[in-house]
């Protein structure tokens, strides 16, 4: 899993990551990237490459710009269609600003909210889901392969046709 924190204030920095850390261990996760940005284009610069695994939390003001997350998280989606986008706010008023933007956003958390621990691990436990969907159609589609394979080997000592298997990713 990768996470990236896009956020201006430090105070609010170190509680996501303390709070995220907390529950990927308490949810048995040991391999994950977290990297913090204060600074759109940093973030920008360091895009993860495209997956379901990756997760965007983003504050919405930056900078004084009360909708510069959402612009960041339409520069994101356009990247990466499959990834996590959480905005983290102070500015709860600003939700229905999320669907203008068609950004497509897993989550929607006010920073002063009282239940931030139980949605963040919600929004993992959704991400995580994905990840094991994904494991098991990929296993399904390997096997697909594996038996074509063995079938071309078997169908060229009957008779000889050419067979063209075709992969894909299961990233």
């Amino acid at each position: 899993m990768n996470i990236a924190i896009l956020e201006d204030e430090s105070i609010h920095i170190y509680r996501l990551t303390e709070i995220i850390s907390s529950l990927l261990k308490n949810l048995g996760v040991s391999s994950y990237e977290l990297k913090t940005f204060k600074d759109k284009k940093a973030l920008l610069a360091e895009l993860f490459i495209p997956s379901n695994q990756n997760v965007y939390f983003l504050d919405l003001e930056l900078q004084g710009d009360q909708q510069q997350g959402l612009k960041v998280g339409q520069q994101i989606r356009d990247y990466d269609s499959q990834a996590a986008l959480i905005f983290f706010t102070s500015h709860a008023e600003l939700m229905p600003l999320t669907y203008k933007y068609k950004v497509a956003a897993l989550d929607f958390i006010a920073k002063d909210s009282l239940t931030i621990l139980d949605s963040i691990k919600e929004d993992f436990k959704l991400v995580l889901n994905k990840r094991q969907k994904n494991h098991l159609r990929c296993s399904r589609y390997k096997w697909a392969i594996i038996l074509s394979i063995l079938n071309l080997r078997r169908s060229a000592f009957l008779r000889p046709t050419i067979q063209i298997v075709t992969l894909r990713s299961c990233g």
